[in-house]
């Protein structure tokens, strides 16, 4: 090998690894940016449930005045034992 093709391959190992370098800072902002948008989304979703939460009114019974609630299945099969 000669001396031109002792520096190209030198100039190619150092831009490999230059290469390398920064697709592993890459990869690793990538990781960092994953890590922060998990930890927004979950805080998003405990907000929401907070939100819920103070929205919902008391719950109420099931029946009022000995009347089935609207939208309640009533059935008049007898349970299976």
């Amino acid at each position: 090998m000669d001396k031109a093709d002792s520096d190209f391959l030198h100039q190619l190992f150092r831009e490999n690894n230059e290469l390398r370098g920064k697709f592993t800072a890459l990869q690793r902002e990538l990781y960092n940016k994953t890590v922060q948008n998990e930890q927004m989304e979950d805080e998003i979703r405990q907000l929401k449930l907070r939100l819920e939460d103070v929205k919902t009114p008391p719950s109420r019974p099931t029946t009022q005045g000995g009347h089935a609630r609207k939208g309640a299945r009533v059935t008049t099969e007898t349970p299976v034992l």
